[in-house]
């Protein structure tokens, strides 16, 4: 029957209860960054724009069960009392069920072990995926959303690579994060997802990872900036489907959170889809790029009281040619 929550009742409106966020624990310093980057510390400082690297000796999914329990314990809510753990963060080669690890770590005997394995937007999937889950579920009120990355061990060139002096090039952090999605409760209601991609990145990656090659028929590789610009049919698409899905225009907006990019590329993209940059929520120190979580380590910010309720905030995650969005409401 249209509308039972046997076919994913949309009268059911899942929302985020608690987030929790674990940087690496060693702060790497101006001096240190430089070396590593053959760069001044004057252009470090610069990119760090008030923020800071955190690294980790330890394993991405470590990172990850230390911020699914930090999250539990914050809710309140025993582990067992979970329907079903997602993970969505970097996967070591040495580990093949990383959902099934985290469910054991954190003694959720009774969820429901998924995995959506990505970097730096499969968080979006995974809280579009907890949300069908609680519609579909009569009997799942909850979902732990879990991810975590370790640059040095996922992508060792990028913690490394030659900065310019007026570059804006990334500055990475280890992280791990978790997010509560319940049935009910006071947090973040998950109203509309959109996703949009024009199929750049596996090129980009491909390339980025390879010797360069002299008189490359594709050209040079695109900067961060030519990026953006190839990827703007992408963005587009997301942010147009998640407006229309909740039912506001950009202008009803209160907050915007995207990821923790350096040198302003943040209003850079915000322009690029015609929304507010002064509606950019971007809470100041903390760690640089983290990948999986940084839209999230606003959203922690806001749900803590920064927003007000019944406020929309614009959550945006992106790699190279490829943008997720949700909008959420925050409810009491």
């Amino acid at each position: 029957m249209l509308g039972s929550t046997a076919m994913g009742d949309p009268l059911v409106r899942p929302r985020i209860t608690a987030i929790a966020i674990v940087p690496g624990e060693r702060e790497l310093g101006l001096d240190e960054l430089a070396a590593m980057h053959g760069a001044s510390t004057a252009t470090i400082e610069r990119l760090l724009g008030g923020r800071s690297v955190c690294v980790s000796g330890r394993t991405p999914l470590d990172l990850g069960v230390d911020a699914a329990k930090l999250c539990l314990a914050k809710a309140r809510v025993d582990a067992k009392q979970l329907g079903a753990v997602l993970w969505t963060g970097f996967v070591p080669p040495a580990v093949t069920r990383p959902s099934m690890y985290i469910q054991h770590a954190v003694g959720a005997t009774q969820a429901n072990p998924v995995q959506l394995v990505f970097n730096c937007t499969e968080l979006l999937s995974g809280l579009q995926v907890a949300r069908a889950m609680i519609r579909d579920e009569p009997a799942l009120d909850r979902v732990l959303l879990v991810g975590g990355v370790s640059y040095g061990e996922a992508f060792p060139k990028r913690t490394r690579v030659p900065i310019k002096e007026k570059s804006n090039e990334t500055l990475f952090s280890d992280c791990g994060v978790a997010l509560l999605v319940e049935r009910r409760g006071p947090g973040a209601e998950l109203s509309s997802f959109g996703n949009g991609s024009v199929g750049l990145l596996w090129d980009y990656l491909e390339r980025m990872a390879a010797p360069p090659v002299h008189d490359d028929p594709r050209g040079p590789l695109p900067t961060m900036l030519q990026a953006l610009l190839y990827s703007k049919p992408a963005h587009d698409r997301a942010l147009s489907m998640a407006l229309r899905d909740a039912g506001v225009a950009a202008s009803d907006l209160d907050h915007v959170l995207f990821p923790r990019e350096p040198g302003g590329l943040e209003r850079q993209m915000m322009r690029q889809m015609q929304l507010d940059p002064g509606k950019l929520c971007d809470p100041p120190g903390g760690p640089t790029h983290t990948g999986v979580s940084d839209p999230f380590i606003g959203l922690e910010h806001l749900m803590g009281g920064a927003a007000r309720s019944g406020a929309h905030i614009l959550v945006a995650s992106r790699t190279i040619g490829l943008m997720r969005c949700a909008v959420v409401r925050i409810v009491e």
